[in-house]
C-alpha cells in the first residue's frame, strides 16, 4: 500500500505514460496530407532511340516497314494486317478487349486500366506503337509512372515483324492511320 500523499502522482504517472506514449503514436502514425510527387502522363514523350531486338531503333525517323506495301502490294499488306489480328486476338485481347476499347475479361484486376485504342493511337505515330508495345510498362520513362501498368515487355515475346502487323492491324480495325511525322524546321 503507498502512502497518501504519493497517490495523486502515482495516479497521474500512470495516466501520463500510457497517454504519452499514445501521442507519440498518433504523431508518428499521421501521414501529412501532400500532393503526390510527380504527375503521371498517360503517352509520356517516346525516346528518340530504343534498343530492341538487338538492334538500335530510332523512333524519330523510323516508320512501320510494311506501310508502304498497302500501295505497292496490297495483298501482301493485307496478310500482314490478318497477322497482326491473330497476334492481337491470341496477346492482346484479354487486356484490350474485342473492340480495342480496353474492356478485356482482365480490366477489373488492372490499375492502371489498359488504353482505350481507338480514341488515342489517331494521335500517336506508328513508332510510339512499337516503343509502348516492344517495352511494354518496364520500358516507360519517369514520366509515365507509378509503373504499375500490366502490359508487359512484348518484344520479350514475339518478333519484331509481328509487333509491327498487331501495329497495321491496330489502325485498320480503328480506321485510322499514324499520326504524320512533323518536321521540324532548323534555322
Amino acid at each position: 500500500m503507498t502512502e497518501k500523499r504519493f497517490t495523486a502522482l502515482l495516479v497521474a504517472t500512470a495516466v501520463a505514460i500510457p497517454a504519452l506514449a499514445a501521442a507519440n503514436v498518433y504523431v508518428q502514425m499521421s501521414a501529412p496530407i501532400q500532393p503526390p510527387l510527380f504527375s503521371r502522363t498517360i503517352h509520356p514523350a517516346s525516346p528518340t532511340e530504343i534498343t530492341a531486338f538487338d538492334k538500335k531503333i530510332d523512333l524519330d525517323k523510323g516508320e512501320d516497314p510494311f506501310w508502304p506495301r498497302e500501295k505497292s502490294n496490297p495483298e501482301e499488306f493485307r496478310k500482314h494486317v490478318e497477322n497482326g489480328r491473330q497476334v492481337y486476338y491470341r496477346n492482346c485481347v484479354f487486356c484490350h478487349g474485342d473492340n480495342l476499347a480496353g474492356t478485356g475479361m482482365f480490366i477489373h484486376g488492372l490499375d492502371p486500366i489498359p488504353t482505350n485504342l481507338p480514341e488515342t493511337i489517331p494521335l500517336l505515330r506508328d513508332t510510339f506503337l512499337f516503343w509502348r508495345i516492344s517495352k511494354g510498362g518496364p520500358g516507360l520513362p519517369e514520366e509515365g509512372g507509378p509503373w504499375d501498368t500490366a502490359m508487359p515487355a512484348w518484344e520479350k515475346f514475339l518478333k519484331e515483324d509481328e509487333i509491327w502487323d498487331v501495329i497495321l492491324f491496330l489502325y485498320d480495325h480503328s480506321g485510322t492511320r499514324p499520326r504524320a511525322r512533323e518536321e521540324v524546321a532548323t534555322k
